[in-house]
């Protein structure tokens, strides 16, 4: 890729079962995927945390003599989901037939600080104010009692 984003040869990615071809000499376009969450539970709110199936990602080039060579590839996600923390952890490839040109990696999805922060905040006032309720209730039966006693 040049300067400006523009291609200098054709390139092929693979997707797990998704190929992609991008031709030389334009601006490669984005392309969208879908993947599966693989884990996670949504009861744990708000430490709840999601992976995505696992995925491998590699990627070609022909050059100007019709050679293949392997594309270095890199991962990067654009944009963000509010309240979340996403990553993309690089995991090691330990199949046979693995020659170092491939990408396989994770998406972990979990909620961010703040989300977690908040919800405790939230939990912490609802208690004070049952604790509050019940010092009021208390402190009414009381009074109600020494009226009627009088």
């Amino acid at each position: 890729m040049n300067g400006r984003g523009v291609l200098q040869y054709n390139t092929h990615i693979s997707f797990d079962d998704i190929n992609l071809y991008f031709a030389a000499n334009q601006v490669m376009p984005s392309a969208d995927i879908s993947l599966s969450i693989s884990s996670g539970d949504m009861n744990s709110y708000p430490f709840d945390s999601y992976n995505s199936d696992t995925f491998a990602i590699s990627g070609v080039y022909t050059d100007l003599n019709g050679n293949l060579h392997p594309a270095n590839l890199l991962i990067s996600l654009v944009g963000s989901i509010h309240a979340w923390n996403v990553e993309v952890p690089y995991l090691l490839d330990t199949s046979a037939n693995h020659d170092g040109t491939t990408l396989v990696a994770e998406i972990d999805i979990y909620r961010s600080v703040t989300t977690k922060v908040s919800h405790l905040q939230l939990t912490c006032m609802t208690l004070f104010r049952l604790l509050t309720l019940t010092q009021f209730h208390c402190a009414l039966k009381t009074v109600l009692f020494h009226v009627h006693h009088l």
